[in-house]
């Protein structure tokens, strides 16, 4: 069996969390004793059942030099810990959206300076 091993943070659509829940008693029977084990059994099972391109992006994604997100979320690290969106940054979810991204966050849209931005998300979400 081929092990692989990649980040614990992932969007999974329903269909294939409902494949690995199928795989549970494997998932602990197999990786009961590891380390890190999220981190493990996730991109085994996504690799052995082929459901990389549901979970991975295939392209590199910049924002800045040398970074890649790898699985379809879209968290700007490189701008604060997470950086928290806001009004002004609607082009750059658009962009995410258009490059294949399933989530995102931090948003306060709830602050009155956000107007804008409460604006868009809903519109992404009304057009997707």
């Amino acid at each position: 069996m081929d092990i692989d091993y990649a980040s614990n943070w992932v969007i999974l659509d329903s269909y294939t969390v409902t494949l690995l829940l199928k795989y549970s008693l494997w998932i602990k029977k197999i990786f009961k004793h590891s380390l890190a084990c999220d981190e493990v059994f996730i991109p085994t099972l996504i690799n052995k059942l082929k459901l990389n391109r549901r979970v991975y992006s295939t392209k590199r994604i910049d924002d800045m030099p040398n970074t890649l997100q790898g699985n379809l979320d879209y968290i700007n690290w490189w701008d604060g810990s997470p950086y928290v969106w806001k009004d002004g940054d609607e082009k750059k979810l658009k962009k995410a959206v258009a490059l294949g991204h399933l989530f995102s966050r931090k948003f306060d849209i709830y602050n009155s300076n956000s107007k804008n931005l409460k604006k868009a998300i809903e519109s992404m979400i009304k057009d997707n």
